[in-house]
């Protein structure tokens, strides 16, 4: 379900990332924050038997990983980790983590 990897939030206009507390970008515009989501039920099956548990923050729900791994999933079926360079949240998983 979840094959593309998100990359960090850029504004469009100045390409300053976002981080975490900021109201406004660099050139200050307003972000627009699309929140992450807890993902359908297999998905959090997956998830917590490879050793991840569920928080939130203000931006939505973070899964926390083994070794500081942190994912996140959005609606649109995206996903991001801030360690992995894969496609596919699957084969993240599948390689990474060991049941």
């Amino acid at each position: 379900m979840y094959k593309t990897r998100m990359t960090e939030s850029r504004c469009e206009a100045c390409g300053s990332i976002y981080k975490s507390g900021d109201v406004v970008c660099a050139c200050n515009k307003p972000w627009h924050i699309v929140k992450s989501e807890a993902g359908d039920e297999r998905m959090q099956d997956l998830l917590m038997s490879r050793g991840f548990e569920r928080g939130e923050d203000e931006l939505g729900v973070i899964w926390l990983g083994p070794m500081g791994h942190r994912v996140r999933l959005f609606s649109d079926g995206e996903w991001w980790s801030d360690k992995s360079e894969h496609e596919s949240l699957e084969e993240y998983l599948r390689l990474q983590f060991t049941t």
